[in-house]
């Protein structure tokens, strides 16, 4: 069954186009631009021969340290969001998953569900247990390569509800791993865009993460099929299988196929 349909796809790039107003330009960047731009405002007001320029530059870094956004940056389809940015891990050198999927239930159902990590294990396999600490606060636990278990705390650092949920691990954690989770609601109930981005460096790096994969742990596709998973719960109440179904006619046919 194939779990998003052609317009689902559609649905998808339409709902997670980033708009343009949102802010497309990091703090530290935003900081220096309102800095400078004040600056060179200061400036050009001292300066009469040269306030038009002066002005007109700062102006413009002013605009964009405060409201975050670089008309420059958008042209080029650069995004130092904070939403991006918050949910990255710092060394860049972990292992990236971005997926996207639609569900057909509100938005408040699945971040209710998401928030909860609680339930995070039924989703993903490599994952033993998830318990809260308190309400920003968890502590993970999971399978590796040839039974090595590995711990570590993670903490929510951003959340929007029903919107937007980032997460990342906490400092000396066996893995560092961060991740954010994005809702957008579809029109005509026609349910909720999710889309997953989630970064992780396991120890020893990507080096690590492939020697995993060769030993049958496959973390990426694994937290794929916890979308699915997520997908025939919020939907269906169940996760689907074919354990114990009749075989129906093809198996009659496998045995009964020399009888004229």
């Amino acid at each position: 069954m194939s779990i998003v349909t052609a317009e689902d796809s559609a649905n998808l790039s339409t709902a997670m186009r980033t708009p343009a107003s949102r802010p497309n330009v990091g703090a530290g960047e935003r900081t220096v631009s309102a800095a400078a731009g004040a600056a060179l405002v200061l400036l050009g007001a001292l300066s009469p021969k040269s306030r038009a320029p002066l002005v007109t530059a700062g102006g413009m870094l002013l605009y964009r340290g405060l409201s975050g956004n670089c008309l420059v940056y958008r042209a080029m389809g650069v995004d130092h969001g904070v939403s991006h940015d918050q949910a990255a891990i710092e060394n860049r050198h972990g292992v990236h998953f971005d997926r996207s999927i639609v569900i057909a239930k509100p938005p408040e159902a699945i971040f209710a569900y998401w928030r909860n990590f609680k339930a995070l294990p039924q989703l993903i396999d490599h994952l033993s247990d998830v318990t809260m600490d308190d309400t920003s606060h968890s502590r993970w636990t999971a399978k590796g390569p040839l039974g090595i278990e590995y711990q570590w705390d993670a903490e929510i650092i951003e959340e929007r509800p029903n919107e937007f949920l980032a997460w990342r691990s906490c400092e000396g954690a066996d893995v560092a791993t961060a991740g954010s989770l994005h809702l957008k609601a579809l029109s005509h109930d026609r349910g909720t865009a999710v889309r997953l981005v989630m970064t992780y460096d396991p120890p020893g790096g990507r080096l690590a993460a492939t020697l995993a994969s060769w030993l049958g742990t496959d973390v990426e596709g694994e937290i794929f099929e916890g979308l699915r998973r997520m997908k025939q719960i919020l939907e269906a109440g169940e996760i689907s299988t074919i354990e114990n179904q009749p075989i129906g006619n093809c198996g009659r046919l496998g045995s009964e196929g020399g009888k004229s």
